[in-house]
C-alpha cells in the first residue's frame, strides 16, 4: 500500500496494483463532492502517480481554468449542444425564468467540478476534469502528459 500526501484530499492510501477511486470527499474550497480516479497504470508508476497528485491538488485552479476553456471553446458543438440539451430537456437546472437571458458565462458558472482522473503513465498519461449541471451528464476536459489542453467531450 502506498500512502500519498495530498493537500486537498487528505492522506490517500492506495493499493499498489489496482485502480484507485475516492468518492464522497468535499475538498477545501468546494461545496460539493469531487471524486478522484487513478488508473492502475498511473498507480504503478511513481512519477505518474506524483504528477497525478500534483494535478489533483490544483483542483481550485482547474475549477477556474476549465471554466475559461468552456467559454473560449463556446463555438465547439459539444459545449453548445450540452447547454442546449439542458435548456430543452431540464431547464430547471438554470433556476431562471427566461433562459434566453442567460449568457454562456452564467451557464458555465452553474457547472460543478465533480471529478478528476489520471490514466496511463509517462508520455501517455492523460488527465480528465469533469463538470456537470447534474443528471449524470458530464462535460469532460482532457489534458495530455504535459498538462496541455486536448479537448472537451460530453459524457453520460
Amino acid at each position: 500500500m502506498k500512502k500519498i500526501q495530498s493537500k486537498l484530499f487528505s492522506n490517500l492510501e492506495i493499493l499498489e496494483n489496482e485502480d484507485f477511486g475516492l468518492y464522497g470527499t468535499v475538498p477545501s474550497g468546494f461545496d460539493n463532492e469531487v471524486s478522484l480516479f487513478i488508473s492502475e497504470d498511473t498507480v504503478t508508476n511513481d512519477i505518474a502517480l506524483n504528477k497525478a497528485i500534483e494535478f489533483f491538488d490544483k483542483a481550485n485552479h482547474w475549477n477556474t481554468y476549465c471554466r475559461n476553456l468552456f467559454i473560449e471553446n463556446s463555438e465547439d458543438s459539444v459545449v453548445k449542444d450540452y447547454f442546449d440539451f439542458y435548456k430543452e430537456e431540464i431547464p430547471e437546472v438554470f433556476e431562471a425564468d427566461n433562459l434566453k437571458m442567460l449568457s454562456l458565462s452564467d451557464m458555465v458558472n452553474l457547472l460543478k467540478l465533480t471529478g478528476m482522473s489520471s490514466h496511463n503513465s509517462e508520455s501517455e498519461q492523460i488527465f480528465i476534469v469533469d463538470f456537470t449541471l447534474g443528471y449524470d451528464q458530464l462535460l469532460s476536459l482532457s489534458f495530455n502528459a504535459d498538462i496541455e489542453f486536448r479537448n472537451i467531450a460530453w459524457e453520460s
